[in-house]
């Protein structure tokens, strides 16, 4: 897919309302990948964390650094913290 396709991809799932479709629309999008950053994926962390439970996470929050890495699972706990930096 050319990477315009896949950018106008990203803005109409963004658009989308109903969960399901909006899911549906980043399996499609990401099949194939092993990874994924910036947009879509920060605009769907709530989706992704449901889709893929188990998966391994590394972001980052201006002003903030991570060492290591996170399983989705961890992510609302270290999103709530308030330290600089957080090892896992």
């Amino acid at each position: 897919m050319f990477q315009f396709d896949r950018i106008a991809k990203s803005a109409k799932l963004l658009k989308e309302e109903n969960k399901e479709r909006r899911q549906q629309m980043l399996r499609e999008l990401f099949d194939g990948y092993e990874a994924g950053l910036e947009m879509p994926v920060s605009a769907c962390v709530d989706d992704l964390v449901e889709m893929y439970p188990d998966a391994k996470v590394r972001f980052c929050v201006s002003g903030v650094r991570i060492r290591g890495g996170c399983n989705a699972a961890d992510l609302r706990d270290l999103c709530s913290s308030e330290s600089e930096t957080a090892d896992l």
